[in-house]
């Protein structure tokens, strides 16, 4: 009792203490430009940011206390106020204007940043102070009178915002311009010429009256048709531009020599301005100077001869200088010339200029026959074809033909798919969208259709369902196209020849063959990264539209090589893809370049690559460690087992027993449990520990203390309580910490999650006791495989050997070893090392081993896939409850699938789902599923099995039906299979459930009608009503409410209720109608009454004497003959077989015919048994039969849409 109160009082001490918001320390700082809050926590937090309009919302990972009201107090140019958010985890900024603000991290401090020009704010003046105010204010709007051109007649012009900031390496210039506008860009020596294709009026007092750093002097052209801004800067900046969005940015980067701004070059200015616009400028100063008293007369008089001075200079520059040159056809869209030169454009960006690199914007392609010159000459654009892929998971395929082998690359950036070939090519998008282009001239608004859609060629496959929207980049060189798809849509990459086919479905994007990212900090030419890839291509680069930094890709020719996740250094990052290599630079000195062997990243300045991050994360190797921290030191602890092990323990325990001071004993208790932990007694390690923390809570808190406990629970495989004492923040920056998260996460279930920090740090290992260090090798050496980092884990394995491992270890490295040649495609010899592993015996890798053998000797054709389903079956039950059981019913289910066994398939895969439900793929793993279950049922697939097989599978999977008019499609089509063999039983069951449960309005009736049908059939009177009854809606279509109640006056019928039925059709004079009061009749033996109804019936379907008959046709004039002859209606039965006597004898009822209908007075039929012989010639055909002959030609399902009640028999 006393330990649990204990626990829970401990427990409770813990939530106190972290719920206790955390005391902040805000500073403050002002510049002319900016303003800055610092929030400088106690150790590092987690923060998000968000701006919207004058609102800066900021949340921390944790609970913040501090002076809140500071800011506002010491920025009031800047912040209204300050609140504090209800959880205590958020402060609400109220702004004074539309800033620019962001956001950072500067170790364990949060820093805000806000751009912009104060507010200036009103304080109380006295009455004098206001005057005089007054009086100046009235002063300056009379200047304005004066300069404003918008006040004399002058059209208004949109105001553009222009704002700026000063980085670390370069100074950014953003327009904000609400829409897109197309632009030009020069710049010559050191000035900037920017010239924008649509009129404005950019706000650019700010920049010329305060220029950040590497901006000087400033000058804006007044023109009609367009805005025009020059800027100075340094002669050795260069200069980058690029969209974001709307907006129009501008970096002008560090310069290479000097800071020295000089004089805007004047060549760069217009040629000229209006001499109406300077001669209207001065009319209006002369005017006003004439108005207004002696004090404005001055100031005007001051405008005056400052306009007359820039006159004078702009005339001075018409004489001297030559304006921007109009874009021509041999021009970009940005007055850039089109230069093939490779020195101008350099792909290793070392040296680039990057204001020759035009804008990522979207290119439009409208023919697919363009060819496009690079340094290798023209090459044919790639044949583009759209495929759709059938089967159980579907999709699209979308297919380049290249003429020769061209490399590729596929990522995710920024929210878009992208795709890169190393040649060039114009891709017509249209194409790949689906979208056919109007001729050429032709009006979209008055666009139609093709006069004769029934002769129109069918839809050609298109991507339009899974793509949004494709663009193609403006990029060095090679085909580069920016694709936005659907959510979770990725595609599958294959290679056919030199064609490239990318399958497009819901699935993941990641490599099947991992390229290592090597970082080499002491080669003798300098550090560099190092990428091994054979037939890498040539390097391009690009501008991503949204963030604009500068990308450089890599495309490979080897498929489905990639890199697996993110490598970030300070000088460059080169981020996971699916195929290919994604450079991101940081750096303008950095070269990329492709060799034979694999992509090189190197700079001519120094590149810092970390020499423990660098070595260990490409390879673990033998030798000395790198400089890792660590907080174990166990070597000492580590005791042969025996007599030597057993002395130990009772020495350590004799001090245990002796200690006479707490620190004593803490210190003897610890020893203990190094002891234990050491020799990997787990068990007992935990119980001194927890005694540890229950005598001494303090202990609890060092990082040796937790490293110990979750490493005890390691061992013993519990690893989610080894994680929770890893969580730690004293164990942040301890590299044997990371190792052993890492190895926790490993063990979880997410081996490459965690097999990159193991690489890093598993040096550390190599200085643990031998119980420990054999089983974090084998971990170690089982991730380099995974990630396939080969040499590390070949090298790790060899090691291990020298250490005289176990049988249990020799297994686990025979299949390691497997994996090794498997991954090196030599599949004999991996078959031959999982069999020395499974001789061992040793039960978790024996299911391992077995598994991988099988699945290699199906790839080499020595087993077949039915051999494969029954061996794996025998694992089944070997080893339950892990990430192996998972993945063995994946395969046995997908198996099964592959082979027609979908019940066993279908069964398989919902254990996996139903053990496994938190798994990270357990939601693929549904997928299959409904993919299969739609396969089957809305894609005919189940054709193919029995129809008794069909509704017993569909039965036992009903959770996979969709929802939705998919899911009523799948029922409606199952219910007609089940009726088409007459197993009414189960499809009124579907169809009862499905009226009750899925259906509403119009289609509920429509569906209740076709159970109807089912009922009739199975002569369900009864429930024929009930359902007719409870299915009743408005809004049928005439025909469907017709036949409605032809169904119900049919069961009223043969309920008895004649009358009911009787008055129910009373009026309806339609061939239905007639054959159900015919039917009724007959039931009652009234043969004169059905007679009538039954001929009725004949002249509504507009039968001919003589005319040919069809089987209907035949039985209602055989059902007539029969009622005159049991009606004694002679007469009326000469007239029948004059009429219809030939047209029955071509029939297959003519010897009925002749039976029935022969006349008395042949002798063939004695009145009196007239009934008897009838009876046994044919029974009456109901109104149902048409229904039977619509099924056989159609299907149920297919009866509401038939159309109108017509005369015809055949027809209804």
């Amino acid at each position: 009792m006393r330990s649990i109160f204990i626990f829970f009082l401990c427990f409770i001490l813990f939530w106190v203490k972290e719920s206790k918001a955390e005391q902040v320390i805000i500073t403050t700082a002002k510049n002319p430009d900016f303003a800055r809050i610092v929030f400088q926590w106690k150790r590092p937090v987690r923060h998000t940011f968000l701006l919207q309009d004058r609102t800066i919302k900021l949340r921390f990972g944790r609970k913040i206390e501090a002076q809140f009201q500071l800011p506002s107090k010491k920025l009031p140019g800047y912040i209204s106020s300050v609140k504090p958010e209800a959880d205590g985890k958020g402060l609400v900024f109220e702004l004074n204007s539309n800033f620019d603000a962001y956001s950072y991290n500067a170790g364990s401090a949060i820093i805000v940043e806000i751009e912009g020009d104060p507010i200036e704010l009103k304080k109380p003046v006295s009455n004098t102070l206001q005057s005089k105010e007054t009086k100046s204010n009235k002063r300056k709007n009379i200047d304005r009178k004066i300069i404003d051109p918008s006040k004399n007649g002058a059209k208004s012009k949109e105001k553009v915002r222009l704002r700026f900031a000063e980085h670390s390496n370069y100074t950014r210039i953003v327009f904000d311009w609400p829409q897109t506008v197309k632009y030009s860009f020069n710049k010559k020596g050191g000035g900037v010429f920017i010239q924008f294709e649509k009129a404005a009026d950019l706000e650019v007092s700010r920049l010329k009256r305060k220029p950040p750093r590497l901006v000087g002097e400033v000058k804006t052209i007044d023109s009609e048709q367009s805005a025009l801004i020059a800027f100075a800067v340094p002669k050795t900046s260069k200069v980058r531009h690029f969209l974001s969005g709307s907006k129009v940015v501008i970096d002008v980067l560090e310069p290479s020599g000097s800071e020295k701004i000089d004089k805007l070059p004047l060549d760069l200015l217009p040629t000229q301005t209006p001499a109406t616009q300077v001669d209207s400028k001065k009319e209006k100063i002369k005017g006003a100077q004439k108005k207004i008293g002696e004090k404005v007369q001055e100031v005007a008089d001051k405008k005056s001869k400052g306009d007359e001075k820039e006159s004078s200079g702009l005339k001075e520059v018409e004489k001297g200088s030559s304006f921007q040159k109009p874009i021509n056809k041999k021009e970009n869209n940005l007055g850039e010339k089109n230069n093939s030169d490779p020195k101008r454009v350099r792909t290793d960006l070392a040296g680039e200029d990057l204001q020759s690199t035009p804008l990522p914007q979207p290119l439009v392609s409208t023919k697919s026959d363009q060819r496009v010159s690079n340094e290798t000459g023209k090459i044919e654009d790639a044949v583009i074809s759209i495929k759709k892929i059938e089967g159980v998971n579907g999709g699209m395929a979308l297919r380049f033909d290249w003429p020769k082998p061209v490399g590729a690359a596929v990522f995710r950036r920024t929210g878009a798919l992208w795709l890169s070939f190393d040649e060039r090519s114009m891709v017509d998008t249209n194409k790949i969208l689906g979208i056919i282009p109007l001729p050429e001239g032709a009006d979209p608004e008055s666009a139609t259709p093709s006069p004769d859609p029934e002769n129109a060629p069918p839809p050609k496959p298109s991507l339009q369902g899974l793509i949004n929207s494709v663009d193609q980049m403006v990029a060095t060189s090679g085909t580069v196209l920016r694709i936005k798809t659907k959510k979770g849509i990725n595609p599958a990459l294959t290679k056919d020849g030199n064609s490239w086919v990318l399958t497009f479905s819901r699935r993941q994007l990641k490599p099947n063959n991992l390229i290592e990212v090597k970082a080499q900090p002491k080669p003798p030419e300098g550090p560099r990264i190092f990428l091994p890839i054979e037939k890498a291509g040539k390097p391009l680069g690009v501008t991503d539209p949204e963030t604009g930094s500068n990308l450089v890709i890599v495309p490979v020719i080897p498929l489905s090589h990639g890199v697996a996740r993110d490598f970030i250094y300070p000088e460059v990052e080169v981020l996971k893809t699916g195929q290919g290599i994604l450079i991101v630079p940081s750096i303008d000195s950095l070269k990329v370049q492709s060799t034979t062997k694999g992509v090189i990243i190197k700079s001519s300045a120094q590149i810092n690559i970390s020499s423990v991050s660098g070595e260990l994360l490409a390879a673990v190797k033998e030798g000395v460690p790198g400089e890792l921290t660590a907080e174990l030191e166990l070597e000492q602890w580590s005791t042969p087992a025996g007599i030597e092990f057993q002395n130990r323990k009772e020495k350590l325990f004799r001090s245990i027993a002796l200690a006479k001071k707490p620190a004593d004993l803490k210190r003897s208790r610890l020893d203990l449990a190094r002891f234990y932990f050491s020799n990997s007694y787990a068990p007992e390690a935990i119980a001194v520990l927890d005694m540890l923390k229950l005598k001494d809570p303090d202990s609890s808190k060092t990082p040796e203390f937790n490293l110990l406990l979750a490493g005890s629970n390691f061992l013993l495989g519990r690893y989610d309580q080894s994680a929770k004492f890893l969580r730690g923040s004293e164990l942040d920056k301890i590299d044997e910490a990371a190792f052993w998260r890492a190895a926790t996460i490993s063990k979880s279930g997410k081996m490459v999650a965690g097999a990159y920090e193991m690489q890093r740090t598993g040096e550390l290992v190599k200085t643990y006791p031998k119980p420990i260090r054999m089983p974090l090798s084998l971990l170690i050496a089982d991730a380099a495989v995974t990630i396939g980092q080969l040499k590390p884990a070949k090298d790790m394995l060899k090691s291990l050997k020298k250490l005289e491992p176990s049988e249990k270890e020799k297994s686990e490295i025979f299949y390691l070893e497997g994996r090794l040649a498997e991954a090196d495609g030599k599949r004999e010899e991996a078959i031959g090392k999982w069999e020395q592993a499974l001789s061992i015996g040793d039960r978790p890798i024996f299911v391992r081993a077995s598994a991988a053998r099988i699945e290699n000797l199906m790839r080499l054709e020595k087993i077949n896939a039915n051999d494969a389903i029954r061996e794996l079956e025998k694992l089944r039950y070997l080893w339950r409850g892990d990430e192996f059981e998972f993945q063995l019913l994946r395969r046995l289910g997908n198996l099964y699938l592959n082979q027609k066994g979908y019940q066993r398939g279908l069964k398989t895969l919902r254990q996996a789902v139903t053990y496994f439900s938190k798994h990270k793929d357990a939601n693929s793993v549904t997928e299959e599923m409904t993919d299969t279950f739609n396969f089957l049922f809305l894609k005919d697939g189940a054709d193919a099995l029995a129809p008794v097989s069909a509704i017993a599978l569909f039965q036992d999977f009903q959770e996979l039906t969709p929802a939705g008019e998919e899911g009523n499609e799948m029922i409606r089509k199952l219910a007609d299979r089940l009726v088409a063999v007459d197993l009414l039983e189960q499809a009124a069951m579907l169809l009862d459930d499905q009226v009750r449960t899925r259906l509403k309005g119009v289609e509920k009736g429509e569906v209740g009608m076709n159970l109807a049908i089912i009922y009739a059939f199975d002569k369900r009177y009864k429930d024929m009503v009930s359902v007719l009854d409870s299915t009743k809606v408005a809004g049928l279509s005439e025909s469907t409410a017709t036949r409605r109640r032809h169904l119900r006056a049919h069961a009223l019928g043969n309920l008895n209720r004649i009358k009911e039925a009787l008055l129910l059709l009373k009026g309806d004079r339609t061939v239905d109608a007639d054959l159900v009061r015919a039917e009724m009749f007959w039931g009652n033996r009234d043969w004169s009454n059905a007679a009538q109804s039954l001929m009725s019936a004949i002249r509504g379907a507009g039968l001919k004497a003589g005319q040919k008959l069809d089987d209907v046709q035949a039985v209602t004039i055989l059902n007539l003959a029969t009622a005159y002859t049991l009606s004694n209606n002679e007469k009326a039965l000469m007239r029948l077989r004059r009429d219809f006597g030939v047209s029955m004898a071509a029939t297959n009822f003519n010897d009925a015919f002749q039976l029935v209908a022969a006349p008395q007075s042949l002798g063939l039929i004695s009145p009196g048994s007239v009934s008897k012989r009838v009876e046994m010639v044919t029974n009456f055909r109901s109104f149902l039969e048409k229904y039977k002959m619509q099924i056989q030609d159609r299907k149920l399902s297919a009866i509401t849409r038939v159309g109108k009640i017509v005369g015809k028999m055949k027809a209804i």
